[in-house]
């Protein structure tokens, strides 16, 4: 075959999702190249947990590995072994190039300096050093309109529907929502709860760890004892006395919620709220968007209740259990009858045959987990035994169990 090129440019080795690795690993399964050669080890991951794994799935292939600069080669004996050492390189590498990119932000951030992202209401101006804030007049003027409608008595959803009646640009783009404009109290997201507009400069308020379990990165809160602070008058854009009475008017609001929550024995829970059986796949016939929960018992349109009339005109609201016994009678209707059952059967039927499974992996995995018994059964039978041996022989024999029911599994089902 002809060579092939892999590539993920201008996309950090760290991250698992590449296009250009996860069709070379397609390309592997399917056999369309004996050789894999690339520049060093990292460039596969520099996970020293990830980097193996995608080795051994390269292996399992049949496909050599060799690194040009780093002279690794999986045909040589010993690969294992620098494998190893490499991904504890790549990973600790990584490590320091974050501490180090820290440090120097943290520095920009105590001298007053831009450490990177910018709220609504500002721009970034660059000196002869780095770069700094300052104020967006424009922007500015609109932040203080909220906090000023919102200190009067109206409701975010309400200042919303007046930003998008005005035609005001949203600080992402679309059109503003409820949820813009009141954010997260906590984590200091969103127009209310951003401190900058009260002169005040966070910096460190978070991090970013990545999940091993899903690979996806997480925002962590970090304790406020780590945050840098400075007071810079010159980026207040909401004076001193309009702040605190929005913040009163914010802690008497969740003071009242409290208040209900104990008063209906209700507790919040943490993250989203249930989901519905229609959730996600309703939509709005006016405005296209989603039609939701929006209250307990009834489904409506997101766009008219996060962001006003001027978005969405759409005032209906159902009953979820009108929506829901109408929707599931005409599923019902349309799908269980002999015509679509059996349309729907040959298509099921055309996709196991077309991913039908090998037995052959499951005969290894039982002559692995066998091999695994005998030899600590014989260690038994030679005197060897530790604390942890009948640990190791119940594992063993799990694993064989295991195996043994998905082979007769696949046999069931062939």
């Amino acid at each position: 075959p002809d060579p092939a090129l892999y590539k993920d440019e201008a996309t950090s080795g760290a991250l698992l999702s590449r296009a250009g690795l996860n069709q070379m690993l397609d390309d592997a399964q399917h056999h369309r190249f004996a050789v894999l050669l690339i520049d060093d080890l990292t460039r596969l991951g520099r996970d020293m947990a990830e980097t193996p794994r995608i080795i051994k799935m390269l292996k399992f292939a049949g496909i050599r590995v060799i690194g040009i600069s780093d002279g690794v080669d999986t045909n040589r004996a010993g690969y294992k072994a620098e494998i190893g050492l490499r991904g504890i390189m790549g990973e600790m590498y990584l490590d320091d190039l974050a501490e180090k990119t820290h440090r120097g932000l943290t520095g920009q951030a105590l001298s007053g300096k831009s450490a990177g992202g910018i709220s609504y209401g500002y721009r970034s101006v660059a000196i002869d050093d780095g770069f700094t804030r300052e104020i967006d007049a424009e922007q500015a003027k609109w932040i203080v309109f909220i906090f000023e409608q919102y200190a009067a008595g109206y409701s975010p959803r309400k200042i919303a529907d007046w930003l998008n009646d005005m035609q005001v640009p949203a600080p992402r783009g679309g059109t503003w929502c409820q949820t813009a404009i009141y954010g997260n109290q906590k984590r200091g997201l969103g127009i209310l709860a951003n401190r900058m507009y009260n002169g005040e400069y966070i910096w460190n308020r978070s991090k970013w760890i990545k999940d091993p379990a899903t690979g996806k990165r997480k925002r962590i809160e970090n304790p406020e004892s780590e945050w840098v602070i400075n007071q810079m008058e010159q980026l207040r854009i909401v004076p001193r006395h309009l702040w605190l009475r929005v913040q009163q008017r914010i802690q008497a609001t969740r003071e009242h919620t409290s208040r209900m929550q104990r008063h209906s024995r209700r507790r919040p829970g943490p993250g989203q709220g249930p989901k519905y059986l229609f959730s996600g796949l309703l939509e709005c016939g006016c405005c296209g968007g989603n039609f939701v929960i929006v209250n307990r018992t009834s489904y409506g349109c997101a766009q008219h209740k996060d962001r006003g009339t001027s978005v969405c005109t759409n005032k209906l609201l159902v009953k979820r259990t009108i929506v829901e016994d109408r929707l599931l009678a005409g599923i019902k209707q349309e799908m269980l009858n002999d015509t679509n059952f059996r349309t729907f059967e040959q298509h099921v039927r055309q996709l196991l045959d077309q991913h039908r499974p090998d037995q052959g992996q499951a005969k290894r995995a039982i002559r692995e987990a066998e091999k695994e018994r005998d030899n600590i059964m014989e260690a038994i039978r030679q005197g060897i035994i530790t604390p942890s041996t009948r640990q190791a022989l119940e594992e063993a024999e799990q694993k064989l169990l295991q195996a043994m029911n998905q082979m007769e599994a696949l046999q069931a089902f062939q």
